[in-house]
Parts: C-alpha cells; sequence; structure tokens
C-alpha cells in the first residue's frame, strides 16, 4: 500500500486487539506451506468491530518488539506498536486508515537496535525508500 495519506492522519490510533490469523493460518505460515499467506500476511484493508481500517501482520520472530509507522502517525517509529503471538507473527489493527496508505515496519532487535523495513508481503512500492 503506498501513495495516498490517511484519511484521519495524526488522530489514528490502534487497536489493542484483533487478529485476523486464525490458529491454522498461523500454523501453515509457520510451517511454510501456507499457499495464500500474501492473504494474511501483510497489510490489508478490511473492517473491525464496525470500524474500517488497515490490519498489519509481519513475521518477525527474533524481534523484542515490531512497530508500524507511516503518513498516518508522523513516521513516529514507537506510536504504533505491534502485538506478538507465540509464533513471531506480530499483528494490528489500525482503524481509520484508507487503502494505499504509505508505512514501514520498524523492527527492534533483541539487542535493542532499530531496522525501518518495508512489508515483505507488499502489493507496491516505493521506487525508492526514504
Amino acid at each position: 500500500m503506498t501513495k495516498q495519506k490517511a484519511a484521519s492522519a495524526q488522530e489514528t490510533t490502534p487497536a489493542q486487539s484483533g487478529s485476523f490469523l486464525t490458529d491454522f493460518d498461523v500454523f501453515l505460515i509457520g510451517q511454510g506451506t501456507h499457499e495464500r499467506a500474501y492473504e494474511k500476511m501483510g497489510a490489508h484493508l478490511t473492517e473491525l468491530n464496525g470500524a474500517t481500517g488497515v490490519h498489519f501482520a509481519v513475521w518477525a520472530p527474533n524481534a523484542r518488539q515490531v512497530y508500524v509507522m507511516g503518513d498516518f502517525n508522523g513516521w513516529k517509529g514507537e506510536s504504533h506498536p505491534m502485538h506478538p503471538n507465540n509464533s513471531g507473527i506480530w499483528t494490528l489493527f489500525v482503524p481509520g486508515l484508507a487503502e494505499y496508505t504509505v508505512y514501514k515496519y520498524r523492527v527492534v532487535s533483541q539487542k535493542g537496535e532499530s531496522f525501518d523495513k518495508s512489508d515483505p508481503y507488499g502489493f507496491a512500492m516505493e521506487q525508492r525508500p526514504k
């Protein structure tokens, strides 16, 4: 998702729950055998509890913490923490985001080092990373 700013830019707050991954999805992704992982991982426009937004899911099994950042939060790397499950997949639903929202993940290693990463399941990318 790229190129457009989110509708409610600075006022977007993350939902504290709401993963669209079933236990079976998590199992198959962990085994590397999910034939439609692209439908579950990455960023997907969806609805949760009546709110339209984007569900993010990224695999980072060795991370201490993962955040999602973008135009919607002024690229503040630590304002939208993601939630881990026991398989190394981190998820977050952010209400109010639109399709083509520009975003990246900030992955914090066990040593505390931060790395900004593009989405390996992204359907569109910027020409050159910023």
